[in-house]
């Protein structure tokens, strides 16, 4: 099965500023307590760990594959 996340929001910030804090994977933990764990390359086909963690609840690992840089 496969599924597609795709989500737009407006920010006030150059976009170069914006890609290089999405592509600091071991810093997502310090600004994103939902997504505390993203590892991998960001290059077409490959697979990246993430792991979730919603409030109150069991973290959740996904291995989503990368379709789109």
């Amino acid at each position: 099965m496969c599924r597609v996340l795709d989500t737009y929001i407006d920010i006030n910030a150059p976009p170069e500023r914006v890609w290089n804090v999405l592509l600091d994977f071991p810093a997502w933990k310090e600004w994103n307590p939902f997504i505390p764990f993203l590892a991998g390359r960001p290059e077409v086909g490959v697979y990246l760990r993430i792991s979730v963690s919603p409030p109150g609840m069991k973290s959740l690992e996904f291995k989503p594959k990368v379709f789109v840089v």
